[in-house]
């Protein structure tokens, strides 16, 4: 009788054990989630902000130039791209300066220089990729300059060399890239590859 009592006993101690063992597992998986959730929304947030700093910058560019027709953001002239970097570049908006017409714009990006470069990285099969933004064409009212700015970015093999070389961004009044009339000069861009 006696070793049926300890029995009963130690299969009620270990069920509780295991309750306890899965509410705090499971208090420990919601914290969990909630962190996440918090850490997501504010890069998203902060994702945001930026997004909106770049336009109102643009937009003030503009402002202070009535005929300017492009703008390359960062206005320094020169991004700094890491080493094995997927996602960095810069922003391009272009303004229709007619006073009554729509017109229809085109853009290219492409390489000037190879500037310290021992050669274009650039080149096919090039350690240096554009993956967004390297021709597209826009359709813009009169005296209007792009509501979102197109953002070209760049892909760096982890093998690049550190050097810095040119990209020219063109514009022209046609819905195909490369073809038609020049809008305004061609503004460069200057790519700095750093290391990690």
């Amino acid at each position: 009788m006696e070793l049926r009592k300890l029995t009963k006993r130690g299969a009620i101690e270990l069920s509780v054990g295991t309750v306890v063992i899965i509410v705090l597992a499971m208090s420990m998986l919601i914290l969990g989630i909630v962190l996440i959730r918090n850490i997501f929304s504010g890069a998203t947030t902060s994702i945001t902000q930026i997004d909106q700093g770049v336009k109102n910058e643009i937009n003030q560019l503009f402002s202070q130039n009535q005929d300017r027709k492009l703008i390359l953001f960062p206005t320094t002239g020169i991004v700094e791209i890491e080493q094995g970097s997927q996602d960095s570049g810069f922003a391009i908006s272009i303004r229709n300066t007619a006073d009554s017409a729509d017109k229809d714009f085109s853009f290219e990006v492409e390489s000037d220089s190879e500037g310290s470069c021992s050669e274009d990285p650039l080149a096919s099969g090039g350690p240096v990729r554009i993956i967004t933004g390297q021709e597209g064409s826009i359709k813009l009212p009169p005296n209007t300059a792009m509501e979102n700015p197109i953002h070209i970015r760049f892909g760096v093999d982890d093998t690049a060399p550190t050097c810095t070389f040119r990209v020219k961004v063109s514009v022209t009044e046609s819905a195909t890239p490369g073809s038609g009339p020049a809008y305004g000069t061609p503004d460069f861009m200057d790519i700095e590859i750093v290391p990690k």
